[in-house]
Protein backbone atom coordinates (compact mmCIF):
# COMPACT_ATOMS: atom_id res chain seq x y z
CA UNK A 1 0.00 0.00 0.00
CA UNK A 2 0.98 3.74 -1.12
CA UNK A 3 0.68 6.46 1.53
CA UNK A 4 0.45 9.82 0.22
CA UNK A 5 0.14 13.11 1.71
CA UNK A 6 -1.45 16.06 0.23
CA UNK A 7 -0.76 20.06 0.57
CA UNK A 8 -3.43 22.21 -1.56
CA UNK A 9 -7.26 23.39 -1.97
CA UNK A 10 -10.30 20.85 -0.94
CA UNK A 11 -10.80 20.97 -4.69
CA UNK A 12 -7.94 19.26 -6.12
CA UNK A 13 -7.60 16.79 -2.80
CA UNK A 14 -11.21 15.71 -4.17
CA UNK A 15 -10.13 15.20 -7.81
CA UNK A 16 -7.19 13.63 -6.56
CA UNK A 17 -9.20 11.35 -4.08
CA UNK A 18 -11.29 10.97 -6.81
CA UNK A 19 -8.41 9.26 -9.62
CA UNK A 20 -6.68 6.82 -7.36
CA UNK A 21 -7.52 3.51 -7.55
CA UNK A 22 -10.25 1.94 -5.84
CA UNK A 23 -8.53 -1.52 -4.87
CA UNK A 24 -6.97 0.31 -1.53
CA UNK A 25 -3.38 0.38 -2.76
CA UNK A 26 -2.85 3.90 -2.73
CA UNK A 27 -4.18 5.49 0.15
CA UNK A 28 -4.78 9.46 0.92
CA UNK A 29 -3.83 10.70 4.61
CA UNK A 30 -6.53 12.50 6.08
CA UNK A 31 -6.62 15.71 7.61
CA UNK A 32 -5.57 19.34 6.83
CA UNK A 33 -2.17 20.13 7.86
CA UNK A 34 0.22 23.55 8.66
CA UNK A 35 3.82 24.19 6.98
CA UNK A 36 4.99 23.08 10.25
CA UNK A 37 3.78 19.70 10.86
CA UNK A 38 4.00 19.06 6.88
CA UNK A 39 8.04 18.06 6.78
CA UNK A 40 7.25 15.64 9.66
CA UNK A 41 4.05 14.30 8.22
CA UNK A 42 5.86 13.16 5.28
CA UNK A 43 9.30 11.73 6.85
CA UNK A 44 7.28 9.51 9.36
CA UNK A 45 3.49 8.39 7.53
CA UNK A 46 3.75 9.33 3.77
CA UNK A 47 5.38 7.58 0.72
CA UNK A 48 4.74 10.20 -1.18
CA UNK A 49 4.16 13.98 -0.66
CA UNK A 50 1.62 15.56 -3.33
CA UNK A 51 1.61 19.54 -3.33
CA UNK A 52 -0.35 21.75 -5.54
CA UNK A 53 1.89 24.06 -7.00
CA UNK A 54 0.92 27.75 -9.11
CA UNK A 55 3.19 28.01 -12.23
CA UNK A 56 4.65 31.59 -10.72
CA UNK A 57 5.98 29.54 -8.01
CA UNK A 58 9.79 29.21 -7.79
CA UNK A 59 10.53 25.06 -7.52
CA UNK A 60 13.60 25.79 -5.19
CA UNK A 61 11.87 28.18 -2.77
CA UNK A 62 8.80 25.89 -2.90
CA UNK A 63 10.30 22.91 -2.26
CA UNK A 64 13.02 24.52 0.09
CA UNK A 65 9.94 25.64 1.87
CA UNK A 66 8.80 22.14 2.51
CA UNK A 67 11.96 20.61 3.36
CA UNK A 68 10.70 16.84 3.20
CA UNK A 69 14.29 15.45 3.67
CA UNK A 70 14.19 12.88 1.26
CA UNK A 71 9.86 11.95 0.68
CA UNK A 72 9.39 12.19 -3.10
CA UNK A 73 7.24 15.02 -4.07
CA UNK A 74 5.26 15.09 -7.18
CA UNK A 75 4.02 18.21 -8.19
CA UNK A 76 0.43 19.29 -9.54
CA UNK A 77 0.31 22.04 -11.47
CA UNK A 78 -2.13 23.80 -14.01
CA UNK A 79 -0.06 24.62 -16.79
CA UNK A 80 2.93 23.00 -18.21
CA UNK A 81 6.14 23.92 -18.83
CA UNK A 82 9.27 22.74 -19.91
CA UNK A 83 11.75 25.00 -18.26
CA UNK A 84 9.41 25.15 -15.14
CA UNK A 85 9.46 21.95 -14.75
CA UNK A 86 13.25 21.32 -15.01
CA UNK A 87 14.03 23.90 -12.50
CA UNK A 88 11.54 21.86 -10.51
CA UNK A 89 13.59 18.36 -11.42
CA UNK A 90 16.86 20.30 -9.80
CA UNK A 91 15.28 21.31 -6.82
CA UNK A 92 14.26 17.78 -6.11
CA UNK A 93 10.67 16.94 -7.02
CA UNK A 94 10.03 13.67 -8.52
CA UNK A 95 7.09 14.45 -10.85
CA UNK A 96 5.25 17.08 -12.92
CA UNK A 97 1.87 16.03 -14.23
CA UNK A 98 -1.17 18.74 -14.29
CA UNK A 99 -3.60 18.74 -12.14
CA UNK A 100 -6.23 17.46 -14.62
CA UNK A 101 -4.25 14.45 -15.17
CA UNK A 102 -6.55 10.61 -16.04
CA UNK A 103 -3.63 8.70 -14.79
CA UNK A 104 -3.14 10.50 -11.35
CA UNK A 105 -3.20 7.25 -9.41
CA UNK A 106 -0.44 5.42 -12.09
CA UNK A 107 1.79 8.85 -11.54
CA UNK A 108 1.86 8.24 -7.28
CA UNK A 109 2.78 4.56 -7.84
CA UNK A 110 5.68 5.28 -10.38
CA UNK A 111 6.93 7.87 -8.14
CA UNK A 112 6.85 5.73 -4.93
CA UNK A 113 8.82 3.15 -7.02
CA UNK A 114 11.74 5.24 -7.77
CA UNK A 115 10.52 6.51 -11.40
CA UNK A 116 10.55 10.16 -12.59
CA UNK A 117 7.28 11.25 -13.64
CA UNK A 118 6.81 14.01 -16.09
CA UNK A 119 3.46 14.25 -18.50
CA UNK A 120 4.85 14.42 -22.14
CA UNK A 121 3.92 17.78 -22.89
CA UNK A 122 6.36 19.08 -20.05
CA UNK A 123 9.30 16.42 -21.23
CA UNK A 124 9.20 17.33 -25.50
CA UNK A 125 11.04 20.82 -24.62
CA UNK A 126 13.61 18.87 -22.52
CA UNK A 127 14.70 16.18 -25.26
CA UNK A 128 16.97 17.53 -27.29
CA UNK A 129 16.65 17.25 -31.43
CA UNK A 130 18.92 15.17 -33.49
CA UNK A 131 18.42 14.98 -37.58
CA UNK A 132 15.61 16.88 -37.70
CA UNK A 133 12.29 17.94 -35.74
CA UNK A 134 10.73 14.83 -35.54
CA UNK A 135 13.68 13.08 -34.31
CA UNK A 136 14.70 12.35 -31.21
CA UNK A 137 17.68 10.85 -29.27
CA UNK A 138 16.47 6.75 -28.68
CA UNK A 139 18.69 6.92 -26.13
CA UNK A 140 16.95 9.19 -23.94
CA UNK A 141 14.60 6.09 -23.48
CA UNK A 142 15.08 4.45 -20.41
CA UNK A 143 15.63 0.68 -20.59
CA UNK A 144 12.08 0.08 -19.55
CA UNK A 145 10.80 2.01 -21.95
CA UNK A 146 12.55 0.36 -24.65
CA UNK A 147 11.23 -3.05 -23.20
CA UNK A 148 7.89 -1.61 -24.22
CA UNK A 149 8.46 0.44 -27.04
CA UNK A 150 9.86 -3.74 -28.52
CA UNK A 151 6.48 -4.97 -27.04
CA UNK A 152 4.28 -2.46 -29.19
CA UNK A 153 6.73 -3.77 -31.88
CA UNK A 154 5.58 -6.85 -31.53
CA UNK A 155 1.77 -5.21 -31.40
CA UNK A 156 1.01 -6.25 -27.78
CA UNK A 157 -1.64 -4.16 -26.88
CA UNK A 158 -1.01 -1.86 -23.13
CA UNK A 159 -2.99 -4.83 -21.78
CA UNK A 160 -0.49 -7.72 -22.93
CA UNK A 161 2.25 -5.69 -22.34
CA UNK A 162 1.23 -4.65 -18.56
CA UNK A 163 0.58 -8.83 -17.75
CA UNK A 164 4.36 -9.28 -19.48
CA UNK A 165 6.27 -7.08 -17.67
CA UNK A 166 4.38 -7.34 -14.30
CA UNK A 167 3.29 -4.15 -13.75
CA UNK A 168 -0.17 -2.09 -14.31
CA UNK A 169 -1.71 -1.04 -17.37
CA UNK A 170 -1.76 2.79 -16.16
CA UNK A 171 2.00 2.34 -15.91
CA UNK A 172 2.53 0.88 -18.99
CA UNK A 173 0.29 4.03 -20.47
CA UNK A 174 2.51 6.61 -18.72
CA UNK A 175 5.40 4.23 -20.68
CA UNK A 176 3.74 4.76 -23.53
CA UNK A 177 2.96 8.48 -23.60
CA UNK A 178 7.00 9.04 -22.76
CA UNK A 179 8.30 6.95 -25.89
CA UNK A 180 5.78 9.06 -27.67
CA UNK A 181 7.05 12.30 -26.52
CA UNK A 182 10.63 11.07 -26.85
CA UNK A 183 10.45 9.56 -30.45
CA UNK A 184 8.00 12.57 -31.45
CA UNK A 185 5.33 10.30 -32.29
CA UNK A 186 1.84 10.75 -33.21
CA UNK A 187 0.98 6.58 -33.00
CA UNK A 188 2.15 3.45 -31.66
CA UNK A 189 3.28 2.74 -35.50
CA UNK A 190 5.24 6.06 -36.08
CA UNK A 191 7.08 5.12 -32.46
CA UNK A 192 7.97 1.99 -33.83
CA UNK A 193 9.17 3.10 -37.21
CA UNK A 194 11.27 5.98 -35.05
CA UNK A 195 12.68 3.55 -32.96
CA UNK A 196 13.91 0.68 -35.71
CA UNK A 197 15.18 3.48 -37.75
CA UNK A 198 17.16 4.50 -34.54
CA UNK A 199 18.34 0.59 -33.67
CA UNK A 200 16.09 0.33 -30.77
CA UNK A 201 13.74 -1.98 -32.60
CA UNK A 202 14.04 -5.45 -34.79
CA UNK A 203 11.26 -5.25 -37.28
Amino acid sequence: MTRILFEGTALTRTALADALPADGSIVLLDGARSSATLARDARERADVLVLEAEGDEVPAELLAHVDVAGTPVLLLVSQLDGAWARAALRAGARAVVPRDAADLGAAVAAVASGYVVLHPDAVEPLVPAVDGPHERNGHSLTAREIEVLRMMAEGLANKAIAARLGISEHTVKFHVGSIFAKLHAGSRTEAVTVGARQGLVML
